[in-house]
């Protein structure tokens, strides 16, 4: 059997996630395929694990080493991370990454000392430079060690909750609703958030310090002075306040007058915190941090599946409720 790719593998019942570091694909593992991941990457072999499970189920060997091989082939079908936001990308190039939209070079970033440079002369009709850092600047926070949710989200009572899902989702036109409703908006697409003894925790003021962080970006390079993306660790100072609930959004899910909350599993809530992360790294210890980041607050903050109603009145009149029961689940 062909060796499987490097990967790294974090527990959220009812099983695991395994990322795939050669292609970023994340899968979704039940109990026994964890078991057999867990113990491949603890250095067993394929028969050793094959007669472990033997043992623990009382099954045929036979069986068992099918069933080995193919929880090592990954047969099932993967899921992508991150898809970039937008036009914007970015990949390896020498001692950094540089950044680019319809393959044209628009900006390189030093890994080594974050030093921040525009392509000279800079290329017009691929965005302006203010454009083009507004929409890195989530994953070079990333790059910095931060975790940030592609996120909107309000504050309650002093606590936070949050909206996630791809753009167009409707994830501001939510939270805005419940702002009318009472609440305090906090962030439209960005979320700082970390963890604490007491619990997960979201940065009052992260979005709009990463984006007075951009025009200061801007106007230096504008300047011809040296510009660099380190000052971001010293920008990310404010209140941090608990992070109490995680919506997760879909255009698709559109129906009736009512917010319907489901309730996920650590793992799927774990699969869709990791879906909707901001990245700036392709080192593989990098993913890594992200991963069990996404495990450990998907382990620590209740997340829901969320179904909403269908247009803006029925959306502003399901708001009340919401905010007035603190919770997606409100009714």
């Amino acid at each position: 059997m062909t060796s499987p790719s490097p990967a790294v593998l974090v527990r959220a019942r009812p099983g695991g996630l395994l990322l795939d570091l050669e292609t970023g694909a994340l899968f979704r593992l039940n109990d026994s395929a964890t078991f057999v991941w867990e113990s491949w990457l603890a250095g067993r072999s394929a028969p050793e694990i094959a007669a472990s499970l033997a043992e623990r189920h009382g099954l045929a060997l036979p069986a068992t080493q099918k069933q080995v091989d193919e929880a090592l082939l990954l047969t099932g079908d993967p899921s992508v991370p991150f898809a970039p936001l937008g036009d914007y990308r970015y990949r390896r190039a020498g001692n950094g990454y540089v950044f680019s939209r319809d393959e044209i070079p628009l900006l390189w970033l030093d890994e080594k000392t974050g030093g921040l440079t525009l392509a000279d002369p800079y290329p017009t009709g691929h965005g302006d430079p203010f454009t083009v850092l507004m929409a890195i600047a989530p994953k070079l926070t990333a790059f910095r060690g931060q975790f940030v949710l592609h996120a909107s989200a309000a504050l309650l009572d002093g606590r936070l909750m949050a909206v996630c899902g791809v753009s167009g989702a409707g994830k501001t036109t939510t939270v805005r609703a419940l702002v009318r409703a009472g609440a305090a908006p906090v962030s439209e697409d960005k979320l700082v958030v970390r963890t604490t003894d007491a619990g997960v925790v979201g940065l009052i003021e992260g979005e709009p310090l990463i984006n007075a962080w951009v025009r200061g970006v801007v106007e230096r390079l504008a300047a011809g002075l040296p510009a660099t993306c380190n000052d971001l660790d010293g920008a990310l100072e404010g209140r941090w306040v608990p992070l109490c609930e995680i919506g997760f959004i879909d255009s698709v899910r559109r129906s009736g007058e009512a917010v319907v909350a489901t309730e996920l599993s650590p793992l799927d809530a774990a699969h869709a915190v990791f879906q909707n992360a901001f990245y700036g790294s392709d080192r593989p210890t990098d993913w890594e941090r992200q991963l069990r980041m996404a495990a450990e607050l998907a382990s620590r903050v209740p997340a829901v599946e969320l179904g909403m109603p269908a247009g803006l009145p029925a959306l502003e009149a399901a708001a009340g409720p919401l905010v007035r029961g603190g919770s997606f689940r409100s009714k």
